[in-house]
This record gives C-alpha cells, sequence and structure tokens, in this order.
C-alpha cells in the first residue's frame, strides 16, 4: 500500500504528488515536458499521445463536438459518419507503446470527445502502458458507466489520474448539461469509487472533478466546489469555449451556454506539436487535442509508424507555421483555435 496524499485544491501541483510517489522518472518525463514547452528542441518522438481508442459517447451534452450534424463533418474528418465504426484495438495499442517508450513517450490519455468506459477491457490498455513503462496514464469519464465492478479493475490496473466530467451538483442543472446522463447514478458511482480507493489505502489514482462554467451552472459553482473538496483530490474549474465555430450550431450554444470568459486568456505562441500527437479511432495523428486540431491530419497509424509522422516533412512544416509572426501563414485551424480560445 502507499502512503495518502492530500492537495490544496487549486493551489498544488498534482505532479509535485506524483514526483514524490513516483521518483526519478517521473521528474525526468516533467523536465522533458517543460523543456518542450519552451520549444528550443524537437524531440525524435512525442512525450505524450492522446488516444481516442473508439468513437462516440452514451451522452448528449449541448456543448460537446459530437453534437455537430453529420452532414457537417467534411471527408477526411476524423469524426466525418464514414470513420464512426472503426476502432483502435489493442493490437495496434500494443505496437505504439513498444515503439513509444524507448523513443521517450511517457504520459497517455486514453479518450479525447469520447467515453472511455464504453470500452470494457480499458483496464488491459492500462495496464500495458503501464508495464511497458509510461509512467502517467489519464482517463477522464463521465463516470456513468463506472460500475463496482470497473471500479475495481480500475483501481487495480495502476491508472494514474481519473477525471470524473460533473459540471453540476444540481439534478436539474446536470439533466442540462450533461444531457442523457442519470444523476444519481453518477454521483453514487463516484462516491463508491472514492470510497473504495480510501479503503484501500491507495495514493494513486489521483481523482479530480471538473465543473465547466457556463450560463446554466455558474450560480451553483462554489456549492460544487463545497463538495466535492474533501472527497477528491483536487477540482478543476474551466469555462465553457464553443466547438461549434463554423458550424450551424455555434449560435445556439453561445446563447445557451456561453459565459463573459472570464476565466479564458489569449493564448501565446503553442508548443503542442513540439510535446504530443493526439490518435483518433479511425487511426489518423493529430498535432493537438483540441477540436480545430481534428482538421489537421499528418498521418496514420495503419499506413505508418507515429515516429514517422512525427519527424515527418509535414510535422516539420507545422512546426515553422504555426507560430509564425505573419499570421496568414498559420493554419487556418490554429488561427481558430487562438480566436476561440481568447474569448
Amino acid at each position: 500500500m502507499t502512503k495518502e496524499w492530500k492537495l490544496d485544491h487549486f493551489t498544488k501541483n498534482p505532479d509535485e504528488v506524483l514526483i514524490a510517489l513516483k521518483g526519478p522518472k517521473y521528474a525526468e518525463y516533467r523536465r522533458r515536458w517543460e523543456d518542450a514547452g519552451e520549444m528550443k528542441a524537437v524531440l525524435d518522438y512525442p512525450i505524450h499521445i492522446d488516444f481516442e481508442l473508439h468513437y462516440g459517447c452514451n451522452f448528449r451534452c449541448p456543448s460537446c463536438i459530437l453534437q455537430v450534424p453529420k452532414n457537417e463533418f467534411a471527408a477526411g474528418h476524423p469524426y466525418h459518419v464514414s470513420k464512426r465504426g472503426t476502432k483502435i484495438d489493442f493490437a495496434a495499442f500494443q505496437k505504439i507503446i513498444d515503439e513509444g517508450v524507448p523513443h521517450g513517450l511517457s504520459s497517455i490519455t486514453l479518450n479525447v470527445n469520447n467515453e472511455p468506459l464504453l470500452n470494457k477491457d480499458i483496464d488491459q490498455y492500462i495496464r500495458y502502458a503501464i508495464g511497458k513503462g509510461v509512467v502517467d496514464v489519464i482517463m477522464l469519464t463521465n463516470a456513468s458507466l463506472l460500475t463496482r465492478e470497473m471500479a475495481h479493475k480500475l483501481l487495480d490496473s495502476g491508472i494514474t489520474k481519473l477525471y470524473f466530467s460533473l459540471d453540476a451538483i444540481c439534478e436539474e442543472t446536470y439533466k442540462i448539461v450533461r444531457k442523457g446522463g442519470d444523476f444519481k447514478q453518477v454521483m453514487a458511482n463516484v462516491e463508491y469509487f472514492l470510497a473504495l480507493k480510501k479503503k484501500s489505502g491507495l495514493a494513486l489514482p489521483l481523482t479530480r472533478v471538473s465543473f465547466c462554467r457556463n450560463k446554466v451552472n455558474a450560480g451553483e459553482m462554489q456549492k460544487f466546489i463545497d463538495y466535492w473538496q474533501d472527497k477528491v483530490d483536487f477540482i478543476d474549474i474551466q469555462s465553457f469555449m464553443s466547438p461549434y465555430y463554423e458550424y450551424s450550431s455555434y449560435q445556439q450554444m453561445e446563447e445557451l451556454l456561453q459565459t463573459d470568459n472570464n476565466f479564458l486568456k489569449a493564448w501565446g505562441p503553442c508548443s503542442q506539436p513540439y510535446r504530443r500527437v493526439t490518435i483518433y479511432n479511425d487511426g489518423s495523428v493529430h498535432p493537438c487535442c483540441n477540436w480545430e486540431g481534428a482538421k489537421l491530419t499528418l498521418g496514420n497509424i495503419f499506413e505508418d509508424t507515429v515516429y514517422n509522422i512525427w519527424n515527418s516533412k509535414k510535422m516539420k512544416d507545422l512546426r515553422l507555421l504555426i507560430n509564425h509572426r505573419d499570421e496568414a501563414r498559420t493554419p487556418q485551424a490554429c488561427r481558430v483555435c487562438r480566436k476561440t480560445a481568447s474569448g
């Protein structure tokens, strides 16, 4: 059993706790992450990979990119209707982990814009990555499928961080912002997991609840914080950023959810293609996890290796242009990303 840790919400960096728990290997990973963020050199492999192992979610949250009408995704986009039945199976996942860890792959997230627990053997992926030397395995879930059996599997898997996307503390609000979910069941699932973790005396995974502040739920943000602050390791307060820019539902979502964006600040130079890639369910590789980054396809794992894609001319050109002082030369997707992020 490992020692239990309690984080000071909002102020203490969870990486400090993980350095204490995991030691020099984790500290080296974070040093490399910070160095890559300065964009002074390009590593020969991404430090982090976001895996969207399969398409889809059992919720229909109005703020999610999955609610964009199907016919508005262009052919080639990871969410185009023709690509919704594909999956990154375990063999393909193993191949990437086996290639990546010797080259410095240190961290993975096991979902992007989907619900990872729809994948019933997700714990197998986690165990494999941890066993091969990935030091940080992260998963975000709506917790609706976090059954007692799955809770035990995840606690036994070695997962580093488990994040619960909740966005409400009142049932009526939850019905609006987390459409399709059963508030009472989700709360019970999270509470059971936290109790089981405590009973087991485990420090990991670090747990987080997130609250995406919007026009519907803003009034209960403090109540949300008060409820969870003594139950989880840390709390994440975000602010709604519409994924619908350039889609037909944009204005509707702005009117329903957008606040004054007091939590948002303009982004500076983007270091994402120096640190990470995102791999969608159809195998396509992209330079970041932002929904706009889904428009920039660098290659496909079913046709090439991550190593080759990371070191390709296409990726090198993107790094040259993404922060170009002449904005007109920056990819359109990156310009839109900066526009929406700056509010």
